[in-house]
């Protein structure tokens, strides 16, 4: 699974999700929302999507899930966007 910051990255984070994947023998299945929803509305809209409940469903039937964050550093996506505090980095 994947969900994402929508910015430009030096790398591809869905290329590396199907790479790891393909090397421990498992299937990748991509979320295709961002990873924060501005409304409550924009977030329903989200998950009434046929493409993301599949992936939800299949979330929730895993045995093993593998989540990354990135990293927690004052120039992270994360930070950039204001979703965490330069305060709470420390």
């Amino acid at each position: 699974m994947l969900g994402g910051l929508t910015h430009a990255q030096p790398l591809n984070p869905t290329e590396s999700a199907w790479e790891f994947a393909e090397k421990i023998g498992a299937e990748c299945f991509l979320l295709p929302v961002p990873v924060y929803a501005d409304r409550p509305e924009q977030r329903e809209a989200f998950m009434s999507q046929r493409s993301v409940q599949d992936v939800v469903f299949r979330a929730r039937r895993a045995n093993i899930a593998v989540l990354s964050v990135g990293s927690f550093s004052n120039d992270s996506p994360i930070a950039n966007y204001g979703f965490i505090k330069p305060s709470e980095l420390e």
